[in-house]
């Protein structure tokens, strides 16, 4: 008997944990524009979603405490503050001071390696001529 209220206790312990099983998160990172000239301001934006049966919806939680840095193409790492504008939405902007391939990422991501993106710094194309 009292072996068969333990499976019973683990059973009903394993329905109640299920649902936290199957809820995950997603984050995604934009930038805009993610071509720009040396030292033009950049918006950056993290959403973060709750996904759970596979639907997404934005969330708080998930985005919470993660850290978004800029990685210059010389290895120079900045951190870049954002602050919270609505459910799951995180804003911030950052002025890349020099020429080449910047990569913006999630640094304290869970797993390891967090989402990331590239950023192309590059001089603006000269200017027509006047006929």
């Amino acid at each position: 008997m009292r072996q068969g209220g333990l499976v019973v206790l683990a059973a009903f312990a394993a329905l109640l944990t299920a649902p936290a099983a199957l809820a995950a998160f997603e984050v995604r990172l934009s930038v805009n524009p993610s071509i720009v000239e040396p030292g033009r301001l950049v918006k950056i934006e993290l959403r973060s979603f709750s996904v759970v049966k596979g639907v997404r919806s934005l969330a708080d939680a998930p985005g919470r405490g993660l850290r978004v840095e800029a990685v210059s193409p010389s290895g120079r790492v900045v951190r870049i503050g954002l602050r919270h504008t609505s459910r799951g939405v995180w804003r911030g902007s950052f002025r890349f001071p020099t020429l080449g391939r910047w990569r913006v990422r999630v640094t304290n991501w869970p797993s390891g390696r967090g989402p990331q993106l590239t950023v192309e710094v590059r001089e603006a194309p000269p200017a027509p001529a006047a006929p």
